[in-house]
């Protein structure tokens, strides 16, 4: 997927514009917004709760990848949780 700053969910360009950073940052970065089909499968288990996903892929690693997810997750004892 491309990541240039159209290809994101506007709340995760949002997201990423508030942490200060360019649209030059976030293209260099690669990250890119989760279609919402495969955020189970990327997370490993299905937080009703969670309407999108951004992925920060990490270079050299097979497809790995971490998530920010939207909204926050929270657990039982309503502490966020970070995938």
């Amino acid at each position: 997927m491309n990541a240039d700053s159209r290809s994101l969910h506007p709340d995760h360009l949002a997201d990423l514009r508030k942490s200060g950073l360019t649209d030059e940052t976030i293209a260099a970065m690669g990250v890119y917004s989760v279609p919402p089909a495969d955020i189970a499968r990327l997370l490993g288990w299905n937080p009703q709760q969670v309407q999108s996903a951004l992925a920060f892929p990490y270079p050299g690693t097979a497809g790995f990848v971490r998530l920010k997810v939207f909204p926050p997750h929270q657990d039982q004892r309503r502490h966020t949780v970070k995938s």
